[in-house]
């Protein structure tokens, strides 16, 4: 799986209208072949930012929508921005789930309390 992770910094008085657009492409991009999820946030801290998210089944379908216009599209929106976007492509090699959790969780059970509380080392 690749991970196409893009942040935009919106101009204040653009912001409403960056979000509308960015909803709406996200909503198109789950329809592009290879594209497993796709989503769009807010940082709550930063309320100008707004972080979009696609999960790609491999690079090379990743690297197709790069090319595509609905993705030239995409960085259109610059005009919106305050600064250029940020982006990232992550590959990921393996993933986990809760079960992994469940299981870290269970081998901290025989460790004694001071154990638990310490700080992990690394």
């Amino acid at each position: 799986m690749v991970i196409l992770k893009i942040s935009f910094n919106a101009l204040p008085e653009k912001y409403n209208e960056l979000e509308q657009t960015l909803y709406s492409m996200s909503r198109d991009l789950e329809k592009m072949p290879g594209c497993q999820h796709a989503e769009l946030w807010r940082d709550s801290k930063k309320g100008n930012l707004l972080y979009m998210a696609s999960h790609w089944e491999d690079r090379q379908k990743l690297d197709d929508y790069l090319r595509m216009d609905a993705f030239s599209a995409l960085m259109g929106s610059r005009i919106l921005l305050a600064t250029q976007p940020s982006i990232a492509i992550d590959s990921v090699m393996s993933q986990e789930g809760m079960e992994a959790v469940e299981k870290a969780r269970s081998d901290s059970m025989g460790k004694s309390e001071s154990d638990k509380t310490s700080t992990p080392k690394g």
